[in-house]
């Protein structure tokens, strides 16, 4: 069903599980990721992966060195967010006109809800073991070391999170 307002392109895409974060662990602490989808691949009609990419390079050393000198620093990274939120995030605001994500620390409760749309109405995260498709670069050739690693294991857009805000969002 295609009934969320956030709803883009013809048909979902699907893509990875791998690194499709919704939050991390950090300090104790859940520390939600908007907009962060897993780049490693996707399947989908060219049309909507045209709209998904059209975003701008970015200018650097601007977005690598975001943080350098501020307060809002998170778990040591400098970038101002990462490449998949870039991607996914300048999509959406390109379409949306009420969503405003400016940088990985921007984590409101109504950005992240309205990041949660946008994914249900649009992507399908799927595993390695639904999809077939396995990370051969070395340090991410077995997704168990991902699934398995603490900061990011309960964040991944496992696919009965998604069911459940899919149902939240398509009423």
């Amino acid at each position: 069903k295609r009934r969320n307002k956030y709803s883009l392109f013809d048909e979902k895409i699907l893509c990875g599980l791998i690194y499709s974060l919704r939050f991390e662990i950090r300090n104790d602490r859940k520390i939600f990721m908007p907009f962060h989808i897993s780049d490693w691949w996707y399947f989908g009609k060219i049309e909507d992966l045209k709209k998904l990419y059209s975003c701008p390079l970015v200018k650097e050393p601007e977005f690598s060195s975001y943080f350098n000198n501020s307060k809002n620093l998170i778990a040591g990274k400098t970038r101002k967010m990462s490449p998949e939120q870039y991607v996914t995030s300048f999509c959406a605001k390109t379409y949306f006109s009420d969503i405003h994500f400016s940088n990985s620390s921007d984590i409101s409760i109504k950005l992240v809800e309205q990041s949660d749309e946008f994914i249900v109405g649009n992507f399908v995260p799927i595993g390695e073991e639904k999809s077939g498709i396995y990370i051969n670069k070395p340090m991410y050739s077995c997704s168990k070391k991902i699934i398995n690693n603490d900061v990011v294991r309960d964040g991944l857009w496992h696919f009965n999170i998604w069911k459940d805000l899919y149902k939240k969002y398509n009423k």
